[in-house]
């Protein structure tokens, strides 16, 4: 995890002033837990993302499934 720490700080120092990063979420919390018992992976994202980026961090990005129409 410090790796990605390291990474996210090099970006958060190569961009002009007023610039923020919107980052995706793991999949793992949307698509395969469905966001059942995430709690753990979503607050260990997010401590990395918003000490890597620091107030650089803009929107955090969801992305859903897609649900067929009749197979909810």
């Amino acid at each position: 995890m410090e790796g990605k720490r390291r990474n996210l700080k090099r970006l958060e120092r190569s961009v002009p002033e007023g610039f923020v990063f919107s980052v995706k979420a793991n999949r793992s919390v949307t698509h395969i837990r469905k966001f059942r018992e995430t709690e753990d992976i979503v607050e260990r994202f997010y401590l990395e993302v918003s000490e890597g980026l620091g107030k650089r961090l803009g929107p955090v990005l969801f992305q859903l499934e897609l649900v067929e129409e009749g197979s909810a």
